[in-house]
């Protein structure tokens, strides 16, 4: 009996860490693609910013 009970606490701790990288592993995933994403967002708007400087230049 003490060794399925040792057993199951082994398993349960397994499983415990298991669900805290996996949950970290997602976070930093999340957290990349947030990057990613805040990284392309400011892309864009300095295109946009060029583009329009540039066009304003042209007809100016």
């Amino acid at each position: 009996m003490g060794t399925l009970c040792t057993k199951l606490k082994n398993t349960h701790l397994v499983g415990l860490v298991y669900l805290v990288y996996l949950v970290g592993f997602v976070g930093l995933v999340d957290l990349v693609d947030f990057v990613d994403f805040v990284d392309l967002v400011d892309l864009v708007g300095f295109v946009d910013l060029v583009g329009f400087g540039w066009l304003v230049w042209l007809v100016g």
